[in-house]
């Protein structure tokens, strides 16, 4: 028995048509999953990524996400809460991102996120420690060649010029030295200002048992200082994020 072969013009618009279909399938699948991915990656940094965070899924074709719902890597970038500084711009990189859509959930292998704080961050959080003693902070500069922060007190008459660090997980700053009128600051000035500082780094404290924070379990690993303020790197390890966030 012979095969009927269809018309070529009808065979190009099948053929067409089984191409849109896939396109369709791989777009609308591409959807929920990119919608699923930053659902869950919001919930675990605190619901704080904005309203359309900006959710990349990698090089991976859609339609073999749509499949198997595994992302070798995600990144999502938004405004987070990071080592107790709020509404940060951070970007988040998940590795081995598993999606199972029907529980609404993500499971991720590792995770790493970069926030940058602003030096006008810094300034607010140094000033939501004002009832917590010190010197009194009116301003921050940046100062990337040497590592340092300059902090403006006694209505910037004074700058003292701090170090941050990472201990046990948590952002420190630790005063290196200071002037007045372009003189060396008094031991009684620099003590004060190390005061305020302290202050900032105990107030992180809150953020979480030996310094984890959220469902993505991050913990501070990096600071750099940059033209702009600080750059902080926080890493975590395997997680499952829900829309709990918890």
């Amino acid at each position: 028995m012979r095969r009927r072969l269809l018309p070529a013009g009808r065979a190009a618009r099948a053929a067409l048509g089984v191409a849109l279909a896939l396109v369709v399938l791989c777009a609308s699948g591409e959807a929920v999953v990119r919608r699923t991915v930053a659902e869950r990656v919001t919930a675990a940094l605190g619901g704080r990524l904005g309203g359309s965070p900006d959710v990349s899924l990698g090089a991976r074709p859609a339609l073999l996400t749509l499949l198997d719902g595994t992302l070798p890597t995600v990144t999502v970038a938004g405004r987070a809460n990071a080592a107790g500084f709020t509404g940060i711009p951070v970007t988040a990189v998940l590795s081995g991102a598993v999606v199972d859509r029907s529980r609404h959930t993500a499971e991720v292998s590792g995770s790493r996120v970069t926030a940058e704080v602003s030096t006008a961050a810094v300034t607010r959080r140094l000033a939501s420690t004002a009832g917590q003693g010190g010197a009194a902070v009116s301003g921050v500069t940046a100062e990337p060649a040497s590592g340092t922060l300059g902090l403006a007190v006694r209505g910037g008459l004074a700058t003292v010029r701090v170090r941050p660090a990472v201990h046990d997980s948590r952002l420190s700053l630790s005063v290196v030295d200071g002037e007045v009128l372009g003189s060396a600051a008094p031991a009684a000035l620099l003590d004060r200002v190390q005061s305020r500082v302290d202050s900032l780094a105990a107030s992180g404290r809150r953020e979480g048992r030996d310094g984890a924070v959220g469902a993505l379990g991050l913990r501070l690993k990096d600071v750099t200082v940059t033209d702009e303020g600080l750059r902080l790197v926080l890493t975590g390890g395997t997680a499952t994020l829900d829309g709990s966030g918890s």
